[in-house]
């Protein structure tokens, strides 16, 4: 039976959608580009590196199911509620946007709950880290709540 208390899941669109615009990228390499370029044009939304490989059924297997990180050419369905944000991915570690892009930091940022107009500092691999390794706001703000009950 359903907990009615619960809220529905979160749209990574809606938290990310508006910040899919060049203003946001400030000179960010979002291109995907190499080795597995083509490969991650080929998984659907919301899949892995596994949608290629024979455990999928996938008529040609480019990858064996297992093999890989988990977040290998991970890729967002913008309708389901995103992955967690890696603070050190790879070259080819997700999530990645559904358009075959790298995310940009507003995007990672808001991923996080962080609000829009908070300002991290440092090279983007910086602001990657700092992004990846924080607690996301929103689950702060809740904790801190609930530990205030009690005190």
């Amino acid at each position: 039976m359903a907990n009615p208390d619960l809220l529905p899941y979160e749209r990574v669109i809606d938290w990310i959608g508006k910040f899919d615009d060049e203003q946001y990228c400030q000179g960010e390499k979002l291109e995907t580009e190499g080795k597995w370029e083509n490969e991650l044009t080929c998984i659907p939304f919301g899949k892995n590196y596994i949608a290629l490989s024979a455990r999928e059924n996938h008529p040609n297997p480019v990858f064996v199911a297992g093999k890989r990180y988990w977040s290998s050419l991970l890729k967002l369905h913008p309708f389901w509620p995103s992955w967690t944000i890696i603070a050190s991915p790879g070259h080819w570690e997700g999530p990645f946007h559904w358009k075959n892009r790298r995310l940009n930091i507003r995007e990672l940022a808001a991923i996080q709950t962080f609000p829009d107009d908070y300002e991290f500092f440092g090279s983007t691999y910086s602001q990657h880290k700092q992004i990846g390794n924080a607690v996301p706001p929103l689950l702060g703000k809740k904790v801190v709540e609930e530990l205030c009950k009690w005190i």
